[in-house]
């Protein structure tokens, strides 16, 4: 149930927030009362209670990226209209600037060598030996997605301390902090 809780946004709509307490998931779209059950796969009844003790269910999809990661959800709130669309918002983390400046370095795979790069105070790259920077794009918890190459993700892996232990680069490996020469 935790994949699924986060932050979600529409621009007209604004925040739709999922929470996991006690095994359920509790959604909080502004002051509306709600409930949610478990339908089926990726399907959740959203239960709506106005002002009365009627409810109205509409259904809650889930929608996942091809590496499994919940990036949004929709609800057809309006019959004769399209479901609405909720892109998930980043980990607050990955929009701390002091945090997103504790990744940044030199990290090695054997004799290949990725660079994360701190770029306007707010986003990371991610470039190797002889090719441009790519843009890092915040997925879920330290997930990252590349701009323009799909499929390709890569994950920080933090030790007690907060310091990186591993960067999970796939599909190319797992590649180590480089040591200061």
């Amino acid at each position: 149930m935790s994949e699924y809780a986060g932050e979600y946004e529409h621009p007209g709509y604004g925040k739709f927030s999922i929470t996991a307490e006690d095994g359920a998931l509790v959604p909080r779209f502004g002051e509306l009362r709600l409930g949610l059950s478990h339908r089926h796969f990726d399907v959740f009844d959203l239960e709506w209670r106005e002002l009365s003790e009627e409810m109205h269910r509409f259904p809650l999809t889930f929608l996942t990226a091809p590496e499994g990661d919940v990036m949004a959800l929709t609800v057809p709130f309006a019959p004769l209209l399209d479901p609405i669309r909720f892109e998930r918002l980043p980990d607050g983390r990955a929009q701390d600037r002091a945090f997103l400046a504790s990744l940044v370095g030199t990290y090695v795979m054997g004799p290949i060598e990725i660079v994360i790069r701190l770029r306007g105070g707010r986003s990371l790259t991610v470039a190797t030996s002889g090719s441009p920077a790519s843009e890092l794009l915040p997925r879920r918890g330290l997930r990252f997605g590349i701009k323009g190459r799909p499929g390709e993700t890569l994950e920080f892996v933090l030790q007690g301390e907060g310091q990186v232990e591993r960067v999970l680069f796939q599909p190319f490996g797992v590649f180590t902090p480089a040591r200061e020469k």
